[in-house]
């Protein structure tokens, strides 16, 4: 019983580390961010959306759909990749750069790196209208 308490007690200091008040405030206010980024984003295009003419309104919002898209995707492959270097450099990892890239080619599951074979659908077999769940209904 002891071994367990002795091994418990130093992730329970972690654990409430972790826990903590400024660490349960620090990720309240990271939502709250989050979500008034993506009210900003939307007040921006309405805006944009209000000074064209109503002939290139679609286009606007496409134009700030698609360019959303291109900033989050680069963030998430650049931005990350910027992230996991600096955490590899902080943690003395040897040449984190290559290690960066090793782990990330590796993160990827097969099923995604490998070419999809695609496969035909089995094709629908209608039912005869004597079997539609209403005909049964208009014989009552």
């Amino acid at each position: 019983m002891s071994a367990i308490v002795s091994t418990a007690l130093p992730l329970a200091a972690t654990f409430k580390d972790q826990v903590s008040q400024s660490s349960f405030l620090f990720d309240v206010f990271y939502a709250l961010a989050t979500v008034c980024l993506l009210f900003i984003v939307g007040a921006v295009a309405l805006i944009d959306a209000g000074l064209v003419r109503r002939k290139n309104v679609l286009d606007t919002w496409i134009q700030k759909i698609v360019c959303a898209l291109i900033g989050a995707g680069a963030m998430a492959i650049v931005g990350y990749a910027i992230w996991q270097i600096q955490f590899y450099q902080a943690l003395a990892i040897p040449h984190p750069v290559s290690q960066c890239i090793t782990s990330m080619r590796s993160s990827i599951p097969m099923e995604l790196a490998s070419p999809v074979v695609p496969r035909m659908a089995k094709p629908l077999q209608p039912l005869a209208s004597s079997q539609w769940p209403c005909a049964a209904m208009r014989s009552m």
